[in-house]
């Protein structure tokens, strides 16, 4: 018995010409092929490679607040998901020259180092005593103070970016006019 090597096969013979002629397999569409510069493997001659453009342009100019420290007043404070029995608290600050309010949610807790103590001090421009901890404050009586806040963006429903208001500071001696 001899053995004779064998002829190398093409992928395409060997599954039965299954796969079309190319290796790369069949044509892409051209609603599949990138936008931007589309270069042509062997162009005809005389012609050039052809450039399509793509521009992309936003439906509405932002209005978001940009991001970092601004001069506030609170303007609203909210229960969420509602007043009676809330699990969040919702603060709403107002920056002068702005449409849009920046809202901060924090945990109802009025804990030591909770961050709805911590805003309400800061807001108050004091550290609240054992006492005044203890009987609990009206948030509604924080309405109307002045605050500096960094604002933020984060996406928000269905991806579309909001400002967040994310750290809540006294106001700057030189902003004290602006408040």
């Amino acid at each position: 018995m001899s053995l004779e090597p064998r002829s190398p096969r093409t992928r395409s013979e060997r599954f039965g010409g299954l796969l079309g002629p190319s290796l790369a397999g069949p044509a892409i569409p051209d609603h599949y092929k990138p936008a931007g510069r589309i270069r042509r493997s062997q162009p005809d001659k005389g012609s050039e490679s052809k450039v399509v453009s793509m521009i992309v342009k936003s439906k509405k100019a932002s209005r978001l607040v940009p991001e970092g420290p601004h001069v506030a007043k609170l303007v609203a404070v909210a229960g969420k998901p509602n007043d009676a029995e809330p699990k969040k608290v919702i603060l709403r600050f107002k920056v002068e020259g702005h449409d849009d309010e920046v809202t901060k949610q924090v945990p109802v807790s009025f804990e030591q180092h909770a961050p709805l103590r911590h805003d309400a001090e800061t807001l108050l421009g004091r550290q609240l005593t054992a006492n005044e901890a203890e009987d609990g404050l009206d948030l509604q009586s924080l309405v109307g103070k002045a605050a500096q806040i960094v604002v933020g963006h984060k996406p928000g429903v269905g991806g579309k970016p909001i400002a967040a208001a994310t750290l809540i500071q006294p106001v700057p001696p030189e902003d004290e006019s602006r408040a």
